[in-house]
């Protein structure tokens, strides 16, 4: 992914797999099964644009329950500026509302299926 997160092409890539996965775990909601999905942010969407209407306008367009949406970032991004990426997650928790949506560092050399990471960020808290 490094050479994704310094293209050009960074921003569009990780906007369709955001679509895609929010599509994905819309069809899922709409057939019972409530999974959420989770995301890991690219350095470029916490840099570049607004991430947080980006957000609230995928889950409008795709209609989404927020609390099935989960955004990771990486240890390193976290640890490189960690208020900006908690003032990112509390503007939007502010878009699109309380319920849900929150803040999991994501370890990129581990699998999903790895143990869980050892620390989780409440949106909202005052960190």
């Amino acid at each position: 992914m490094p050479v994704v997160n310094t293209s050009a092409l960074s921003e569009r890539i990780t906007n369709w797999v955001m679509e895609a996965a929010c599509r994905q775990a819309r069809a899922w909601e709409l057939s019972g099964r409530n999974a959420r999905v989770a995301i890991n942010l690219s350095p470029s969407q916490l840099h570049s644009g607004d991430l947080a209407h980006t957000v609230a306008e995928l889950l409008d367009a795709t209609g989404l329950t927020p609390s099935l949406l989960e955004l990771e970032v990486t240890e390193d991004i976290l640890l490189l500026d960690e208020r900006r990426v908690l003032d990112m997650f509390r503007r939007i928790q502010e878009l699109c509302g309380r319920a849900g949506l929150f803040l999991r560092p994501a370890d990129a050399r581990r699998s999903a299926s790895s143990a869980p990471p050892e620390r989780t960020y409440a949106a909202d808290s005052d960190r």
